[in-house]
């Protein structure tokens, strides 16, 4: 029988060595300069001279010391009080906050909420997941500071049958609402400029679990 809980674990945790990118402006190294001479895409009439030019290079360095911080409220509910069928139901929720020291693709809060029924033959979950804006990049490009990702909401589905004791089907279907997705830079630090506008839809998944 599933039981009903709440947990508030709260964690810290340093890093050291924390791999970031960095970029810098400077000349193409010589070394490559015969490999670009004999690209059939480069043409020096229309392209920038490597020679002379700088151009912008990344490559991962290791930052500074970094932490980690925060907690984590879990609530866990069956609802076998509710009367007849709907006994069979529950739910499943987290919230999490963080504090990090610049430390890429880290939201401040996240949140995820989980309606379910199940039995032993059958079941199906809906969850929603919802999390801050998040950073990607703090290096940014082209005269940005940073890089960033609009914190989606989405919207998820799973089930499953037990056909026998060997035998599971499952569906599922991801990104229920057809959620897109925004990336965007921050200029200076202070704005929100959209970069990218992304859709790759809903994703559906059928399949089948044997066990010997």
């Amino acid at each position: 029988m599933k039981k009903h809980y709440l947990r508030l674990p709260v964690f810290y945790k340093d890093i050291d060595n924390w791999i970031v990118r960095a970029s810098e402006e400077r000349l193409v190294d010589s070394a490559y300069y015969s490999f670009i001479d004999n690209d059939s895409q480069f043409d020096p009439v229309i392209a920038l001279d490597p020679r002379t030019i700088p151009y912008e290079h990344s490559s991962p360095i290791n930052a500074e010391e970094r932490s980690i911080s925060g907690y984590e409220l879990i609530y866990q509910q069956p609802l076998s009080f509710l009367p007849g069928l709907f006994e069979n139901m529950g739910i499943v929720s987290n919230y999490t906050h963080v504090n990090a020291d610049d430390i890429e693709g880290m939201s401040e809060t996240s949140y995820n909420f989980t309606v379910y029924y199940e039995t032993d033959v059958y079941g199906a979950r809906v969850s929603v997941n919802k999390r801050d804006d998040y950073l990607t990049d703090f290096t940014g490009s082209n005269g940005n500071l940073e890089h960033g990702t609009t914190g989606p909401t989405q919207v998820d589905f799973s089930s499953f049958y037990n056909v026998n004791d060997e035998l599971t089907l499952t569906f599922e279907v991801i990104n229920l609402t057809d959620e897109y997705e925004r990336l965007f830079t921050t200029g200076d630090g202070t704005l929100n400029l959209m970069r990218e506008y992304n859709h790759t839809g809903r994703q559906f998944f059928l399949g089948a679990r044997y066990n010997m």
